[in-house]
């Protein structure tokens, strides 16, 4: 599947398996957000992506704090990103897999 075009936002993306799924969005073509509590962590990730020629961005955040979550959302309109559809709601897809859980979003 190709991303190509795409936004894809990875919460707990500083490591583990959150790391590995935000590099495996940008080998397909996506720009990354890259979302984590840890910033030295998060810092890698990005520069991972950017290393192997794609294009992420770094943002410290909480995913339980609403003005962090502000933040992120400012990084993927940065890049273009409409993050709800009309009528509500995100255009997502959650995968649970790192710390509490880790989110990942595709946008248009």
């Amino acid at each position: 599947m190709e991303f190509t075009g795409k936004v894809a936002l990875v919460t707990g993306g500083g490591g583990g398996i959150g790391r590995s799924t935000a590099l495996a969005f940008a080998q397909r073509g996506a720009k990354v957000v890259i979302v984590d509590l840890e910033q030295p962590q998060g810092e890698t990730s990005a520069e991972q992506v950017r290393q192997r020629g794609g294009d992420a961005r770094f943002v410290r955040a909480d995913v339980t704090k609403s003005g962090d979550v502000q933040n992120y959302v400012k990084a993927l309109e940065a890049y273009g990103a409409k993050a709800s559809r009309p009528g509500g709601g995100p255009r997502s897809t959650i995968s649970r897999n790192a710390d509490l859980f880790s989110s990942c979003g595709v946008w248009r």
